[in-house]
């Protein structure tokens, strides 16, 4: 469930609980059947990711020392080591 939003976990929890006498799985939390019919899932995915989007922005850091050697070797067919 990592993957699924918290608001959209708490408001499956809340569901469940309106319409189950039985304690929740995982599975009823987490509803991935849902995701793409529900508008409010989507909205929330979408604020998540501007957030993230947000984030990555500021974070100028330099990739680490070696990073893009690797790649190049890894792209032509090395393992790049």
């Amino acid at each position: 469930m990592k993957d699924l939003p918290f608001e959209i976990a708490i408001r499956n929890l809340h569901e469940h609980l309106k319409s189950n006498e039985f304690p929740p799985k995982a599975a009823d939390i987490a509803r991935y059947d849902l995701k793409t019919q529900n508008h409010e899932f989507l909205r929330l995915e979408t604020a998540a990711q501007f957030s993230n989007l947000d984030q990555w922005a500021t974070d100028v850091s330099e990739p680490p020392e070696g990073f893009w050697e690797e790649i190049k070797a890894k792209l032509k067919g090395g393992d790049g080591e």
